[in-house]
């Protein structure tokens, strides 16, 4: 349908097979929890390498930074760029879009660390704990060990998709429980709105254009 709409300038059809497009591809890190529920189409074999040509053949480009997320949750990324080798597109756009993805893996590591892990180097304040010092003492144990976790496939999600678990396996207070779930999730929206610039893009407002 989208092939079709672009190639006869159909511009409803074009907005309506868009909008399908990112209900398994969105913009915000809360439709992206829910994608499994709310996608209007099935899964499809290859899925990532395919919609990515179907999307850069055809100009839409505000999916394109959700379906590279969605490539570096891949277990072995050498699989994912000789996905992105065989895909129907120009030698010059395969080329940029294994840079970017590449470069953008390495990005989301980062980010993890400076948003989604921020808590554990002590920036996060904690002004209601009600254990202050022991509550520290185990944030200081715990962080080698979750820092290690980077080396997963997954670069941050499984600290948002399972924030519930890893935040009370920390043993901590309460109130710093219910702190840390704010970081963390406070983090994981500021990612989502930087994913653009992650892959080497400008904005969700330009790509959305």
């Amino acid at each position: 349908m989208l092939r079709l709409a672009t190639k006869y300038e159909a511009q409803l059809l074009r907005v309506s097979a868009i909008r399908t497009f990112a209900t398994a591809y969105p913009s915000t890190s809360a439709a992206w929890r829910k994608r499994d529920i709310l996608r209007l189409f099935p899964p499809i074999d290859n899925e990532i390498p395919t919609l990515l040509a179907l999307a850069l053949r055809n100009d839409v480009c505000s999916v394109i930074p959700t379906l590279l997320f969605a490539a570096c949750k891949a277990h072995d990324p050498g699989q994912v760029i000789s996905a992105f080798l065989a895909a129907p597109l120009s030698l010059g756009t395969i080329q940029d879009v294994c840079r970017r993805f590449v470069g953008g893996r390495d990005r989301l590591r980062q980010a993890e660390i400076k948003y989604i892990l921020a808590f554990l180097d002590g920036s996060v304040l904690r002004p209601y704990c009600q254990n202050y010092g022991s509550d520290t003492a185990r944030i200081q144990f715990y962080a080698p060990r979750a820092l290690q976790r980077l080396a997963s496939s997954s670069p941050y999600e499984d600290w948002c998709v399972n924030m519930d678990s890893h935040v009370s396996k920390l043993g901590l207070c309460d109130n710093c429980e219910q702190t840390i779930k704010k970081s963390i999730r406070e983090g994981e929206e500021g990612i989502w709105r930087q994913l653009p610039q992650i892959f080497g893009y400008s904005s969700w407002e330009d790509l959305e254009e």
